[in-house]
């Protein structure tokens, strides 16, 4: 028995050991973001920003664009935490919806800086799609729980989730690429009233 619990403990400290170095290289990598473009940064110089080896980074990490996917969960993660509360807590679906919509958009204006040098450096579109792949989640989650999300009960959910999945993405992606000027409550309701936006009717 003491002889596991040992095992367990030396575990426990060297899964502390590692979170730590992918913390600290993750912190290197958003310092030098702020410099210049990832196409420009070396693993050399982001293990030498983080006090760390470049052994200890491919450790860790397989190249600079798995550690800046890392870096980009390590920062949503907080707002994905929140969603089960979020929707647990509402009324209806539209109520939880809105209450998501509300979250994620805060968390967009309230990292802008951060999420900028995503946006900046998503080369290959990675971040993008997992982006969409976690809206697209979230929407299923929802609807899964509460019915039908949108207008289109008629439409088949895959096609209407994954719709407005990649649309709300490509629209954050243009509202940091492009500095927008709306408020946090305007790009909240704008995005609330796409989502339950009616069809148009045949004539």
């Amino acid at each position: 028995m003491e002889e596991r619990t040992g095992m367990t403990t030396s575990r426990r400290k060297a899964d502390l050991r590692s979170k730590r170095s992918q913390e600290k290289l993750s912190d290197a990598l958003l310092v030098l973001l702020k410099k210049k473009k990832i196409d420009k940064i070396s693993v050399k110089e982001i293990a030498k920003e983080a006090n760390i080896s470049p052994l200890t980074f491919y450790n860790h990490f397989k190249n600079k664009l798995d550690l800046l996917d890392y870096c980009f969960y390590s920062n949503i993660e907080p707002v994905m935490a929140r969603i089960p509360d979020l929707i647990k807590g509402a009324g209806d679906q539209r109520e939880a919806l809105e209450r998501i919509v509300r979250a994620f958009v805060h968390f967009v204006f309230d990292n802008l800086e951060i999420l900028a040098y995503f946006v900046r450096n998503d080369a290959s579109r990675t971040i993008y799609w997992a982006m969409t792949k976690l809206v697209h989640t979230i929407f299923k989650d929802v609807r899964t729980k509460n019915g039908h999300l949108f207008h289109f009960s008629d439409l088949p959910d895959e096609i209407t989730d994954t719709f407005f999945a990649g649309g709300l993405t490509y629209l954050i992606y243009e509202l940091i690429r492009n500095k927008a000027t709306y408020s946090e409550e305007e790009a909240t309701q704008y995005f609330v009233r796409l989502i339950y936006s009616k069809p148009i009717k045949e004539e």
